[in-house]
C-alpha cells in the first residue's frame, strides 16, 4: 500500500469506533509505521478535536513535534512523554522526558500525572513494540496489562502502535484479552 491508501485505511477504521474510549491496538509493518502514527493523531486531534498524550519512546519530543508541525497538527493538544535517553532531553514546555526506556515506573507515574489534567481525552503509546526492546516479553506484558486498566479505568481512548514483526506479534494474544480491538493496517 502506498501512504495515501494507509492514510486512508487508518481514518476509515478510526471512524468505525464509535466509543470516545476504550484500548485500540493498531498493528503496521516497520515502513509504515510513522504514517500510521501521524494518522491516527491528526485524527485524533483535527477530527475529534481531542487533546492527549503521546508517549514517544522511539524519538524525542523535538523530532515529533517537527513531523507534527510538518502534518499541520496542533502540538499544544499534545502532552509528550519522552525517552529518548538523558543526553536527548528535550526543553520544550509541554514534554516530560523519562530516565530511559527501562524506567517502567517512572513512565507510569508520568502518565498517571498527565491524566489528571482534565483536557486529556487520548493516551497514544508509541510503541509497545520498543518497551520489548527494552524490556523482557513478560515484563513488558505485565506493564502494558497494568498501564491499560489504569487508563481504560480513568476512561480515556488509548491507542498502542504495534509493529508487525515476530518479537511483537507474540505480545499481541496477551493484548487482545485487554483491549477492544486489534486492528491491522
Amino acid at each position: 500500500m502506498n501512504p495515501t491508501q494507509i492514510r486512508k485505511k487508518v481514518v476509515v477504521q478510526l471512524a468505525r469506533i464509535k466509543s470516545k474510549n476504550g484500548v485500540y491496538i493498531f498493528v503496521s509493518k516497520s515502513k509504515d509505521y510513522l504514517t500510521v502514527n501521524k494518522e491516527i493523531i491528526s485524527y485524533l486531534t483535527k477530527n475529534l478535536k481531542f487533546c492527549g498524550v503521546y508517549i514517544s519512546l522511539n524519538n524525542s519530543c523535538k523530532t515529533m513535534l517537527e513531523i507534527f508541525d510538518k502534518e499541520k497538527i496542533d502540538t499544544k493538544k499534545l502532552l509528550f512523554i519522552e525517552s529518548a535517553g538523558q543526553e536527548q532531553k528535550s526543553k520544550v514546555k509541554n514534554c516530560v522526558s523519562l530516565q530511559s526506556n527501562q524506567s517502567l515506573t517512572e513512565l507510569s507515574l508520568s502518565i498517571s500525572t498527565a491524566c489528571k489534567n482534565d483536557m486529556i481525552k487520548f493516551v497514544f503509546l508509541d510503541s509497545v513494540s520498543t518497551l520489548l526492546i527494552y524490556n523482557n516479553l513478560e515484563t513488558t506484558e505485565r506493564f502494558v496489562h497494568y498501564m491499560v486498566n489504569k487508563i481504560r479505568n480513568m476512561g480515556f481512548f488509548v491507542v498502542l502502535i504495534s509493529i508487525d514483526e515476530e518479537k511483537s506479534n507474540q505480545l499481541l494474544p496477551i493484548l487482545s484479552q485487554f483491549c477492544d480491538k486489534i486492528i491491522q493496517i
